[in-house]
């Protein structure tokens, strides 16, 4: 009995030995031959020139202005959801033609869609979700065109006559674009794909099988305006972060042998970049709301020449103006923004016969700290009613000649907001009337 207790004692030790050698074994073949992953993390951020970096912190608000105004992405999205213009959509990159990211390197390119109609067949509309607006009262018209703008000027190059001729850039893949990360010259390259894969019998064929499609810059301009639209932010600039990982790769130039280079220093390379988006439900009016100041190849478009047939126009249209489309200027005696609609826009919208105006100013909906309508802010501009909304107690300023000659019917405020009215502000009666 002893020796079969000194038997079943020797064979779990010798079992216990074994599984502690397989767990020594396993440690040490995944110590000298695991396969380790490293993640680098880049972003991309200002594309001012390296000759114009300021310091932030002292700063003037036009050096800010001048940092604020180039980044890589710029998205600039007029949907005509209230249809009272033209559906506007542009995506634009900035870059620079060489290594030395200076300011006489600026370059940007990027592309414009505008259209006003009604059942046009846009993939990306049901692709991506994307809604935009119609009104019956403009031409029907549709435009897609490819800009590119240097020293702030934008052109369209290219001609269509049997071949296509172009002296512009463009936005291509698998073309290489400078840009500027941590103040050195990297180069960014559209040339990233994704695989679909297909079930048994989604096609006419019953064997799985995969198809491989490659990214274009019609893909991020799409992706971008859907960004615009469905931001928790409605009608106002504001920057996010893009992820370019899947679409872009990314080389670092080498000073010594003057070449862009891949890095082998990471398994996974992240990108991000800021884009800056400017969204508005309203439609475009004129080209000066264009990213490239043309709008459908006419750097004089504008609703009331050549889009809005005012012999068949409704009178019952009304035109829903919000702060997006009003010209910002910034008081340090307030610390804050005052708002104005440009005497162009006036212009353009009194030769609409019979058209009713309401004033929409939403503080909740901007990233900027509005504190009031400026001086002559809407004066000659009929005005039906203004609205000014706010989710916390404000006092909101009304300086002199605000409204003069608009005929203002009513003013709606929400009852946290405290006004501050010029005695000269109004040169009619109006109605108050608190939400």
């Amino acid at each position: 009995m002893t020796k079969k207790f000194q038997n079943i004692g020797t064979l779990i030790l010798v079992i216990l030995v074994t599984f502690a050698l397989c767990i020594d074994g396993f440690y040490l073949y995944y110590h000298f031959n695991k396969n380790t992953q490293t993640v680098a993390i880049t972003n991309i951020g200002s594309q001012v020139s390296k000759t114009d970096v300021v310091d932030t912190n002292n700063a003037t608000e036009q050096e800010m202005t001048a940092l604020r105004d180039r980044v890589l992405f710029d998205v600039n999205f007029y949907d005509n959801t209230e249809q009272n213009g033209v559906v506007l959509g542009e995506l634009r990159m900035n870059y620079f033609m060489s290594y030395r990211l200076e300011t006489v390197d600026y370059r940007s390119s990027g592309l414009q869609i505008a259209f006003n109609q009604k059942d046009i067949s846009f993939g990306y509309k049901s692709k991506y979700d994307i809604t935009t607006g119609y009104n019956s009262n403009k031409e029907s018209f549709y435009s897609l065109v490819e800009y590119d703008t240097t020293d702030g000027v934008s052109w369209n190059g290219t001609l269509i006559n049997g071949t296509t001729v172009s002296v512009a850039t463009g936005l291509k893949r698998d073309v290489g674009y400078i840009v500027r990360i941590d103040n050195e010259p990297y180069m960014i390259t559209l040339d990233g794909q994704f695989i679909e894969h297909k079930g048994w019998f989604e096609t006419w064929s019953i064997v799985p099988y995969d198809i491989t499609w490659s990214y274009t810059f019609e893909d991020i301009f799409l992706c971008c305006l859907l960004a615009a639209q469905t931001k928790n932010i409605s009608n106002d600039e504001v920057f996010i972060q893009l992820d370019l990982s899947p679409y872009f790769s990314i080389k670092k130039y080498n000073a010594e042998n003057g070449k862009f280079v891949t890095g082998d220093y990471t398994d996974i390379l992240k990108s991000y970049c800021v884009c800056r988006v400017n969204y508005s439900t309203n439609g475009a009016l004129n080209s000066s709301q264009s990213l490239f100041g043309i709008i459908a190849n006419n750097p004089s478009f504008n609703v009331s020449s050549n889009i809005i047939s005012t012999e068949y126009w409704n009178a019952n249209t009304i035109y829903t103006l919000s702060q997006n489309i009003m010209d910002y200027r910034y008081s340090e005696v307030y610390d804050g923004y005052f708002v104005a609609l440009s005497q162009s826009i006036i212009s353009q919208i009194n030769l609409l016969p019979t058209t009713k105006v309401d004033l929409l100013i939403d503080l909740s909906a901007t990233n900027k700290n509005i504190i009031g309508i400026d001086y002559n802010a809407f004066q000659n501009l009929k005005v039906d009613s203004i609205t000014i909304r706010s989710s916390s107690s404000v006092t909101f300023y009304i300086l002199d000649n605000a409204f003069i000659d608009c005929e203002l019917s009513t003013l709606y405020r929400t009852n946290n907001i405290t006004l501050n009215i010029s005695s000269i502000a109004f040169n009619n009666a109006y109605t108050e009337v608190v939400l």
